[in-house]
This record gives structure tokens, sequence and C-alpha cells, in this order.
């Protein structure tokens, strides 16, 4: 099974993409974690261990990229969800 956290600070789309996982990829997909924000989403990166994040760019405190760039490096594949 793959791990994936989303990282989206806006409940409604958050709620949808994890929707989507479980209705189209319930198989293989885990949703292991949520985050809204930069520091929450290195938090969760971090004690979960994601094989995947799904990311909105804009997030409270930065930006994706501000949070992947104090992550490196790092093993998870990244898909933008913006």
């Amino acid at each position: 099974m793959i791990k994936a956290v989303i990282i989206e600070d806006n409940p409604e789309i958050s709620a949808l993409n994890s929707m989507l996982l479980k209705e189209y990829f319930s198989d293989k997909i885990i949703l292991a974690g949520k985050a809204d924000s930069v520091d929450e989403g290195i938090k969760r990166i971090k004690s979960i261990n994601p094989d995947l994040v799904l990311c909105d760019i804009e997030i409270k405190g930065g930006t994706s990229f501000d949070m992947l760039e104090q992550l490196r490096p790092y093993d998870f594949k990244t898909i933008f969800i913006t």
C-alpha cells in the first residue's frame, strides 16, 4: 500500500481529495494524514514517512515549496493539487 498525506488549507478541497483517493484508489493508497500549513505539513511528513504527498501550492505559513525545501532530502513523490 502507498501511504499518502494531503497538504491543503481549504477543508472542502482536502475532503474532496480524500474522497477521490478512497473512491478510486482504496486498494492501492491509504490516506495516512492531512495538514493545512507549512509547519504542520513538515511534522506530519516526518512522523508518517509517506510515499506520496499531495500538496496545494499556497498553504498557511507559506508555500509547499517552502515546506519541501525544509524537508530536503526526501524520498516521497509529490503531486501538486492546486
